[in-house]
């Protein structure tokens, strides 16, 4: 299943580098996020465990490229995948196109869900999307 997002912020892309590249921002932005358990960082890499409201556990490693992209892993959970944020400049800087992109897969007993789950990830994508440019609106880049 595949879903894409994207908005246009305005602010640079340091500003949403900060909300979207620490775990209390990204909580603000996925509210589903209940917690988050850092199990390994090394370098530009970091192992985690994530419980959502619904009680679910995913298992992820995430890649970052400071002030360009985070690719999360989802490698356990109720669908296993890739998630990719990514940030682009605009008008020499001073804005930022955030682009959200998941490639993911439902274990078979979600299958049947595969609607309603494409439904509910795409309105909490755009919601975080939405989340991150008020976040920098108040911030006032």
């Amino acid at each position: 299943m595949s879903i894409f997002a994207s908005k246009f912020i305005a602010g640079p892309k340091k500003a949403i580098w900060h909300i979207i590249s620490n775990t209390e921002g990204e909580q603000k932005c996925w509210p589903s996020i209940r917690s988050i358990d850092i199990r390994i960082i090394q370098q530009k890499r970091t192992e985690r465990e994530v419980s959502t409201i619904f009680g679910f556990k995913f298992i992820e490693t995430i890649d970052e490229e400071p002030e360009k992209s985070i690719v999360v892993h989802i490698a356990e959970g109720p669908f296993t995948g890739i998630k990719t944020i990514s940030l682009k400049p605009t008008d020499e800087g001073r804005n930022t196109i955030a682009e959200i992109s998941w490639d993911i897969h439902l274990k078979v007993g979600m299958r049947m869900f595969s609607p309603l789950v494409k439904r509910y990830i795409t309105d909490q994508t755009r919601n975080a999307l939405e989340k991150m440019a008020a976040a920098v609106a108040r911030k006032g880049t």
